[in-house]
């Protein structure tokens, strides 16, 4: 379960971005975020993953405040958070299977991950999740050639970086 309470972030500016916002989203329920320009949306999104640390409120994953985490203890409680941009970083250069499996560079952090490999049982799990995007048969090509269907690979890589819990944008 994710719960955000009187969540608020003012910038060093002074704009306040988000004011006393609440919200409960339980494990499995499917939460739409819906507002103009500047309302606040990626601001929302960026507190839930503590890329940007709100003025005031909490952000409980489970039981655990983010809000109240720094350092490795933050580092690990994000591995559970995943979030899925519109326009995916893919490395062009790499397969789509390795795009996708990157995603749980987090919680493999290893010489042989630092230089670029990449565990087994991660891989199959990585086929996993193109397979349920509707991509398998694109596994071994570059990330680079996939037109119109980028977005795709960046779903897998967030289901594989925390089937908990998926922020999507």
């Amino acid at each position: 379960m994710l719960r955000l309470r009187g969540l608020s972030l003012r910038y060093p500016n002074g704009k306040l971005a988000l004011s006393d916002f609440d919200l409960t989203i339980a494990a499995g329920e499917f939460v739409v975020v819906l507002g103009g320009n500047g309302s606040g949306k990626t601001t929302l999104l960026r507190c839930i993953t503590r890329t940007v640390k709100p003025s005031a409120g909490e952000i409980r994953l489970g039981e655990v405040d983010l809000c109240a985490l720094e350092g490795e203890k933050l580092r690990r409680a994000r591995l559970a958070l995943a979030m899925i941009w519109q326009h995916p970083s893919l490395v062009r250069r790499r397969s789509v299977l390795t795009n996708v499996a990157t995603g749980a560079l987090g919680r493999n952090f290893t010489l042989r991950t630092a230089l670029g490999g990449l565990p087994g049982a991660e891989l199959d799990a990585a086929r996993s999740y193109l397979a349920e995007v509707g991509l398998a048969n694109l596994a071994e090509q570059r990330a680079g050639t996939l037109s119109g269907r980028k977005p795709r690979p960046g779903s897998g890589r967030g289901h594989h970086a925390a089937a908990a819990t998926i922020g999507a944008r």
